[in-house]
């Protein structure tokens, strides 16, 4: 069963471009670890502040081993996530009805 993550920042004012760079530089190398299916970055169109983010990893060990990587602690927890107001994050795996 793929691990699905789903989240939303609120980038602090004027911190907008360093996040951006960032993600400009994580995101082509953690879509090809080989446990990530996908991952995608959208803005809101009236808010640049605002991004979603929706990742989907083969599995829980590949969702952890996204985390370990060196472009993940430095991208994201260094240098991302201190730049934000708020962060709402969900995990969910993917379901098919019976």
């Amino acid at each position: 069963m793929a691990v699905v993550i789903s989240s939303k920042w609120h980038v602090r004012v004027g911190e907008e471009a360093a996040v951006v760079e960032a993600l400009a530089q994580l995101v082509p190398m953690a879509r090809e670890e080989p446990g990530c299916l996908m991952l995608q970055v959208h803005r809101d169109p009236d808010d640049g502040r605002v991004l979603y983010f929706y990742e989907q990893y083969v599995d829980e060990a590949a969702l952890a081993a996204h985390a370990e990587t060196e472009h993940w602690k430095h991208y994201i927890r260094d240098t991302c996530l201190p730049r934000l107001e708020s962060r709402e994050r969900g995990t969910y795996v993917t379901w098919e009805p019976v």
